[in-house]
């Protein structure tokens, strides 16, 4: 058996990310030995730069959060500011930046409107419901309406944020296969090095870091959960 452990499809275009995704998981629905894939990744990798930051589904907006103490034995003990989740990725041209939307729309999720991460909505700018995306048209892409559509309609799987499905149910783990899944090492960074402070823990699991990934704080998992993965 064997799964593709980071998809990142590197500038290609919404319709392309979608049509990889989905072709991914008719393959892996066949029994032949792949088993799926995870793309790469949740977030800007803004601490790396250049060609690096091509590959987040998520950019970074204002501070709304601190972690807790976060450290291991590279990095020195320091709190870190916790910043909202952005659908906004202007340094990709056309549909390019619409990583997130072209994901949901795949796997039969969404991006989840009112996550208690995502950025608040700037009017007249958004193309994807709760997610703000100021620098971008206001007319929706294919993608993104094809994730809001299903969102909308709860005609698929994934669970909402916090284990809940459509009407506010409690909702069961979605299958396990094929694997849907989404790398996650969201440094609370926004420069390139960490602005010359120093990188914090890699440690993503550690509790300091349960304000970005858990349903108390910024539910990124509950945030991949709404994508569709599993």
């Amino acid at each position: 058996p064997w799964f593709i452990g980071e998809y990142g499809a590197n500038g290609q275009p919404a319709s392309v990310i979608e049509s990889d995704l989905q072709s991914m998981r008719r393959t892996a629905s066949r029994g032949v030995g792949f088993k799926g894939a995870g793309i790469f990744q949740f977030q800007t990798a803004y601490e790396k730069g250049g060609s690096e930051m091509n590959f987040g589904l998520f950019s970074l907006g204002e501070e709304i959060s601190k972690t807790g103490e976060v450290c291991d034995d590279a990095a020195p003990c320091a709190v870190w500011p916790v910043r909202c989740l952005d659908v906004e990725l202007p340094w990709l041209e056309g549909t390019a930046g619409d990583r997130a939307a072209a994901v949901a729309a795949a796997w039969g999720g969404a991006v989840p409107r009112d996550s208690p991460g995502a950025c608040k909505t700037r009017p007249s700018t958004s193309t994807t419901e709760g997610f703000s995306s100021p620098g971008l048209p206001t007319t929706t892409t294919a993608a993104a309406t094809r994730a809001t559509t299903a969102r909308r309609s709860g005609s698929h799987g994934p669970a909402m944020p916090g284990g809940r499905g459509p009407g506010g149910q409690p909702s069961a783990m979605p299958p396990l296969s094929p694997m849907r899944g989404i790398a996650y090492g969201a440094l609370p960074c926004t420069e390139h090095a960490c602005g010359g402070q120093g990188l914090p823990s890699e440690d993503m699991p550690q509790a300091g870091y349960a304000v970005q990934w858990g349903p108390e704080g910024r539910d990124d998992l509950g945030v991949m959960r709404a994508l569709g993965a599993n």
